[in-house]
């Protein structure tokens, strides 16, 4: 059975302010303590009651508990879910998956949220902090797995912060950060290295739902326009297109295939260095072609053609291109070598092959080191078809680059 497993607070909604606010007025009516925001930060990780617990003098916790909730489920009505969040729980139900939710909230605000906020009948279940221990810890992600008649490596964790992504890896679990919510910032889940990173609802539901053919763990890394734009100033400093430029060193008359254009940061340059040829930028995703296209226009380039199509099966004609890129790329596919057959195939007798990838070791950004493909793998790929190795470069750390040449031709003058 698929499964998909959420936070609450940060993932689905925004319900800190109420529970702030709640805390505050529950206290003060009660025993007329006035607490400051850095006071309740200082405490967060347990549920509410044991944090209250902490605040008040026993006799009083049961009178603050009950002034909590009151403000609590007030508080929560202004609220709502997150935009296209929904569609997206109804989305994977129709997909067949069974929904839950894991939170360190108590169960008794857990369920005044679930019902505030309409969420309720979307999940088939839900373990709150009340019944297991806060997460990372993943005794409370199992007990729920077990709940839902899932399997572990079937299931999803989906989560705004390092903890829910330690969470689903500890307990065996793809996973998901959810950057739509109040975490914006991809550096923080570095070390994490969750399987996806999705800047809206619909990049999980279209993830999650992809064909299992494609949904190995080469396809779970998604790309939309808004991320690699935040990629691309990493990309100008670690790997510049210059070098790139420098190491294939195209005449301008090239016909050149950039497989995995994302928003053209190879395909652009590629096109201004061949000032009598062609740039066919190749993609999977409609939205990212469109913005390389619309960057293409502003920069005055005509020489730039998208193509919409798996880097399995490019379209283009056999024997028709000077030169294949393919930059980090490799490792987000679920059948690389035969990425690597279908470059060959396009590839003229005189034609190069120019692959960048990362190193193996794993960094605190970029892709999980255990999908990351070695070079000696690449290598043994490159033999099988019949190409022959020009050279292999171990830097700029922490990638590695290799030239190959197409069997049936003698290597192409620069």
């Amino acid at each position: 059975m698929k499964a998909a497993i959420f936070d609450l607070d940060g993932t689905l909604a925004e319900t800190v302010p109420a529970f702030v606010m709640a805390t505050t007025q529950a206290i003060s009516e009660v025993s007329g303590q006035t607490l400051s925001l850095e006071d309740l930060r200082s405490r967060f990780g347990p549920t509410e009651e044991e944090m209250l617990a902490g605040l008040v003098p026993k006799d009083q916790l049961a009178a603050v508990l009950a002034a909590y909730y009151q403000h609590y489920a007030e508080n929560l009505a202004g609220l709502s879910v997150y935009p296209g969040v929904k569609e997206m729980l109804e989305g994977l139900r129709a997909g067949g998956f069974r929904l839950g939710l894991l939170t360190n909230k108590g169960r008794i605000s857990t369920l005044l949220t679930l019902e505030a906020l309409g969420l309720g009948a979307y999940l088939d279940d839900v373990q709150t902090g009340t019944e297991a221990p806060a997460k990372p810890d993943p005794k409370g992600a199992l007990m729920l797995l077990g709940r839902l008649s899932a399997d572990a490596k079937d299931a999803w964790m989906v989560g705004d912060t390092a903890a829910d992504v330690a969470v689903g890896k500890a307990a065996g679990m793809r996973t998901a950060a959810a950057l739509w919510g109040r975490s914006k910032a991809e550096a923080q889940f570095g070390q994490q290295a969750p399987d996806l990173l999705a800047a809206t609802p619909q990049e999980v539901l279209r993830t999650l739902t992809l064909p299992q053919a494609q949904a190995g763990a080469g396809h779970a890394h998604r790309f939309t326009v808004e991320r690699l734009w935040r990629m691309e100033e990493r990309r100008r400093t670690m790997l510049p297109a210059e070098l790139v430029l420098t190491d294939l060193a195209p005449r301008a008359d090239w016909q050149v295939a950039d497989i995995g254009c994302g928003i053209g940061f190879l395909s652009l340059p590629l096109a201004q260095a061949l000032s009598a040829g062609q740039v066919w930028a190749v993609d999977r995703e409609q939205e990212l072609l469109d913005e390389t296209k619309r960057r293409a226009k502003a920069a005055g380039l005509t020489n730039l053609s998208p193509i919409l199509a798996d880097a399995t099966k490019t379209g283009l004609t056999g024997g028709s291109v000077d030169a294949v890129v393919i930059s980090q790329v490799l490792h987000d596919l679920s059948d690389a070598e035969a990425a690597l057959a279908e470059a060959v195939r396009i590839l003229r007798p005189q034609g190069v092959l120019y692959i960048l990838e990362w190193q193996p070791d794993g960094t605190e950004f970029g892709p999980p080191a255990e999908i990351r493909i070695p070079a000696e793998r690449l290598v043994r790929w490159l033999s099988a078809a019949h190409c022959t190795l020009l050279w292999l470069r171990s830097e700029p750390a922490p990638f590695y680059r290799l030239l190959a040449q197409a069997p049936g031709g003698a290597v192409p003058s620069h």
